[in-house]
């Protein structure tokens, strides 16, 4: 800050300049009040600002304690917009992360191949043919991988039935959705299974079934294809 009347690098304002009577010229001054010194020059647009109103006084930022209103304000809309941004970035990067995770959850975890190993009773033609499984890798595994759409569906029905808030889930990690991966796919299934079997029974879903649609199958209450009939582009064709 350079203190007005105190030597700097940058020109101190005369009084007149100041107001030595009270009058100041239009424009110089960056405040509206009648005070007079001790004032300081803008760092930034050199104009002149009273110290005892300066906003940038009320604030332990010493870097910041030579700017005038004006540029203070300014300088806060500016910070304000850099917060804003680097918010978005960090939620654009979680929101990567978590479906990275379902991603992984899904398909590196097994769901997708348990979901192909399952009877397939009312299934299509087609769907017969995505859920294939045969030896790759001296593995036995899915010969596709899980489409977007089984991806989607899967979320879609866990958030609506087994997640939703009102439901108040008995168990914990029903769906850790941070997890990088899940390696006991039976675990989770059957925590998932048994939360579903008790809302059939006991809670919301009772009596309505068809509201897990896909999870129904995956969790071997009802046959692939009962609910879920793969996604749009594939051909309906029944077996």
């Amino acid at each position: 800050m350079n203190p007005v009347g105190k030597s700097s690098k940058q020109r101190a304002p005369n009084n007149a300049e100041i107001g030595q009577s009270g009058s100041r010229p239009v424009g110089r001054i960056c405040c509206d009040c009648k005070q007079l010194p001790p004032a300081f020059v803008c760092a930034r647009c050199d104009r002149i600002q009273h110290t005892k109103c300066a906003l940038s006084q009320l604030v332990a930022l010493e870097q910041k304690k030579d700017l005038c209103n004006n540029c203070w304000e300014n300088n806060l809309a500016q910070v304000k917009d850099n917060l804003q941004r680097e918010v978005a970035k960090i939620e654009r990067h979680s929101n990567a992360l978590r479906e990275k995770a379902k991603r992984n959850i899904a398909v590196e975890g097994g769901l997708w191949r348990h979901y192909c190993q399952l009877p397939k009773e009312n299934a299509t033609d087609a769907l017969v043919q995505i859920t294939k499984m045969g030896w790759k890798d001296d593995a036995y595994q899915p010969e596709h991988e899980a489409p977007e759409e089984w991806l989607e569906e899967l979320q879609e029905r866990l958030e609506k039935t087994l997640l939703h808030p009102s439901n108040e889930p008995r168990f914990d990690g029903l769906f850790p959705a941070e997890a990088e991966s899940i390696k006991d796919v039976f675990t989770l299934l059957s925590l998932w299974r048994k939360e579903a079997v008790f809302q059939l029974h006991h809670g919301l879903l009772k009596g309505k079934k068809e509201q897990l649609g896909l999870l129904a199958e995956l969790f071997g209450l009802d046959p692939v294809g009962t609910y879920w009939k793969g996604p749009p582009n594939l051909p309906i064709t029944t077996t």
